[in-house]
């Protein structure tokens, strides 16, 4: 089930990698990058696995891309996006004594053709789907415990059925002198790391806040 999964998600993909080239060459576009923060985290329900002494904290993190608009009325665009967006979580536990930190981070390949909605010259609201590809997460975990102090850090790659990510990305955009582009938006991870756990479920969430050129 998970390789059909995998399979279906590569067509998706190369269908709309031929439409963009199809769209792309009929219509006028602009070139552009753009760099910024993702205040990343998972949909992690820690309290109720493991009571009120662990929870889950934000973990500001890094992503950069290629942008492309492509106007296909006064009203609406295509906005094609290519990068690298770090994901991942944090988990603080304070109880007893003992205190822990465990950061996880990812590098994952994304790709997000979106719409922009344009609300006036200046703003307009973006939608659209994303699909990401990371090979090797690593885990950091700090702790101490009655004065005394340790760290551990370890890499490991992903399974093949959790290479692949895909979700939904919503966006603000905010476009000066048609060039400066300021983007906040929220990405909701649809695929679950813990599918065939029925109880509980892992998926990517984060807050991108992020500043871009676009090159007429």
């Amino acid at each position: 089930m998970t390789n059909q999964r995998n399979t279906n998600m590569k067509k998706g993909l190369l269908l709309v990698l031929m439409c963009v080239v199809f769209v792309s060459g009929s219509a006028q576009n602009a070139i552009g990058i753009k760099a910024g923060v993702n205040f990343a985290s998972m949909s992690l329900d820690l309290e109720d696995e493991f009571g009120e002494g662990v929870s889950t904290a934000i973990n500001p993190l890094l992503m950069a891309s290629i942008i492309s608009k492509i106007e296909l009325s006064y009203a609406v665009d295509l906005i094609l996006e290519l990068g690298l967006v770090q994901r991942g979580y944090k988990v603080v536990a304070d109880e007893d004594g003992f205190e822990a930190e465990l950061i996880t981070t990812f590098n994952q390949l994304h790709f997000s053709p979106g719409l922009g909605f344009n609300l006036s010259d200046q703003f307009s609201l973006g939608i659209g789907p994303y699909i990401g590809y990371a090979t090797k997460f690593k885990d950091t975990l700090k702790f101490s415990e009655e004065g005394i102090e340790g760290s551990e850090t370890y890499k490991e790659d992903f399974e093949d059925d959790n290479k692949f990510d895909y979700g939904a990305n919503f966006n603000l955009n905010y476009l000066i002198d048609d060039a400066l582009l300021i983007t906040t938006g929220y990405s909701l991870g649809i695929m679950d790391y813990y599918e065939e756990e029925s109880s509980y479920s892992v998926r990517n969430t984060g807050i991108m806040i992020s500043i871009g050129y676009l090159f007429n």
